[in-house]
């Protein structure tokens, strides 16, 4: 029997998302273009499905890398949209630019389908425990739908406006902890120069006013790193590029000067890929700088 739920994109959160599913109610169908990945989602419980059995889920939720990836799985020449039935409801998790969200929304309305854009925050163990935020912008009627078909991932919603509206917010969240992070990198970089301990440091910001989910997850963004690293993902393809990309696409169009935005972005990327190869970090202004 054909699921009423569906999956497209089983990387680091789809997978965590679909084991999710499939652990608190009915199997989703999954699908994805690495058959590994299908492999590892099939062994938690899911069921491998072609596009055609795809259209046929009653829930359609995205979480494919980037805009270009969700336009070819959605719109694109053997996209999902023309076969899927009115009334489908598509959950897009990917982070995307607010325009690709609106511009899918329409598309998708136009076709008698509900598109609700869905980000979220929390990270692939979070999504595992039910304990994800989700952020939901769309049209009220859709945003009800979503709410309820997110209920198993989710332990809290928030729903920010039309479509478009949650990429904004889920971009400010990935701006201001990119940023954080940044500083973060840089601090251990100095307090190991001075004779601290990495460990005694991360102890004792958690107990401060500088506690953050970035300080108590400390670790995960080399986990992540070394996940993206053996699946072979772009450094331009990892969140802490793609993402900050897309924050200061959006604050030229709205005239904002970002400048926290552009150092993170400038640096980051070569703070996490060291600190999580274990090379001693490099506290110049530019050891972090990942071009």
């Amino acid at each position: 029997m054909t699921s009423t739920r569906a999956v497209v994109g089983l990387g680091n959160l789809g997978l965590a998302v679909a084991t999710r599913l499939a652990r608190t109610g009915e199997a989703p169908l999954v699908h994805d273009v690495d058959a590994d990945a299908v492999a590892r989602a099939e062994q938690a419980g899911c069921q491998p499905a072609d596009p055609e059995q795809l259209a046929e889920a009653g829930t359609l939720w995205l979480l494919v890398p980037d805009d270009d990836a969700v336009r070819e799985v959605l719109t694109g020449d053997e996209g999902l949209l023309d076969r899927l039935s009115p009334g489908t409801l598509v959950v897009l998790c990917s982070t995307v630019s607010p325009g690709t969200a609106a511009e899918l929304a329409g598309s998708c309305r136009e076709a008698g389908v509900q598109l609700v854009e869905a980000p979220v925050s929390g990270g692939a163990d979070a999504a595992l425990e039910g304990e994800l935020l989700v952020l939901l912008g769309g049209d009220d009627e859709a945003l009800d739908r979503a709410e309820e078909a997110c209920a198993p991932v989710a332990s809290r919603t928030v729903r920010t406006g039309p479509a478009g509206t949650a990429s904004v917010v889920k971009l400010c969240n990935q701006h201001v902890l990119f940023a954080g992070l940044t500083a973060l990198h840089e601090a251990v970089a100095l307090a190991g120069r001075a004779g601290v301990d990495e460990a005694v440091l991360v102890d004792a910001l958690a107990g401060g006013t500088a506690r953050s989910w970035a300080v108590e997850t400390w670790g995960f963004y080399d986990r992540l790193e070394r996940d993206y690293a053996a699946r072979g993902v772009p450094q331009r393809g990892r969140p802490w590029d793609k993402d900050l990309r897309h924050v200061l696409e959006v604050a030229h169009q709205h005239e904002v000067d970002l400048p926290t935005a552009q150092v993170a972005l400038d640096t980051l990327g070569g703070w996490i890929s060291r600190h999580a190869g274990g090379a001693e970090a490099d506290p110049s202004p530019t050891g972090g700088d990942s071009r």
